[in-house]
């Protein structure tokens, strides 16, 4: 039977990813991921598709505290704010009220950073909007962290393994940036995984994950090549997406929250074609 291989979060958007190896989820999600963004002195909110060094940045999260560091500068330790000065941010085709974390964060995120950056959280739950694009699918239209379009992006690793082959140099499941990670399913099964379980919790899959630039930058040194996305759109690319139309993971939202524990079964409930997956021929 198919296994949950990996659980990843990123406290802070963008930047480096926390294993751990089980997870309380809630309604929306892995708690610990996306609490926190990087915002520019516009309200964007300021990804690694923008700025490379954020792949610098190691943050942790203990309860309500966050810890960041990057080599070569000292930690910064600091409570996440629930209350502060209130900003207004830029979040993909939604603006959003976030509340500012203070000028001690922003001075060593702008320090690693290279540019001028405020640190934010939401400043509880938020509306967006679907794209038009994703009309017909499952979109996460209410949130309260800030993970791109649903509660967890979830990877496998025969699909991996599929690219990999076909790759002169492969790639680690990194690029990809996943929450969840699948072990022992057929490549690109996930194409299909409409419901499912991980132990005793339950998923519904939404929509394919189109994928950026940041996939052909490397995680730890944060340099940017062609692969794997050159490689990708020779075989995973569908007509009418948003982004480039290149698909890898899906998204999926959380319908029965519950603890889950790396090397939990995963159980397909029904299968059917995610948004987003018609056409792409690995079904």
């Amino acid at each position: 039977m198919p296994t949950l291989a990996a659980i990843y979060a990123y406290p802070l958007k963008s930047a480096r990813a926390a294993a751990l190896q089980s997870v309380q989820l809630d309604a929306q999600g892995i708690p610990q991921d996306r609490r926190l963004v990087v915002v520019n002195p516009r309200g964007g909110v300021v990804t690694q598709s923008d700025n490379q060094a954020l792949t610098k940045i190691q943050a942790t999260l203990v309860d309500d505290v966050i810890i960041f560091a990057a080599d070569g500068h000292e930690s910064h330790t600091q409570p996440i704010q629930t209350q502060g000065q209130a900003i207004s941010g830029q979040f993909y085709f939604d603006r959003v009220d976030l509340i500012d974390q203070g000028d001690a964060a922003a001075r060593w995120l702008s320090d690693v950073l290279d540019q001028p950056v405020r640190l934010a959280t939401s400043n509880g739950h938020f509306d967006r909007k679907p794209p038009p694009h994703y009309q017909a699918g499952r979109f996460n239209s209410s949130q309260q962290r800030f993970p791109y379009m649903g509660h967890v992006l979830v990877t496998n690793s025969a699909s991996l393994a599929d690219l990999n082959a076909k790759l002169d140099a492969p790639v680690p499941m990194d690029r990809f940036r996943p929450n969840l990670v699948i072990d022992g399913d057929l490549p690109f099964a996930e194409d299909q995984w409409l419901h499912f379980k991980i132990g005793a919790a339950e998923f519904e899959g939404t929509m394919t994950c189109e994928r950026c630039i940041m996939t052909t930058q490397d995680q730890a040194t944060g340099e940017r090549g062609k692969e794997p996305l050159r490689t990708l759109s020779k075989y995973r690319k569908f007509s009418g997406g948003m982004l480039s139309g290149i698909a890898f993971g899906i998204y999926a939202n959380v319908v029965t929250p519950a603890e889950i524990f790396v090397g939990d079964d995963f159980e397909v409930v029904e299968r059917g074609v995610v948004a987003g997956a018609s056409g792409l021929g690995q079904v």
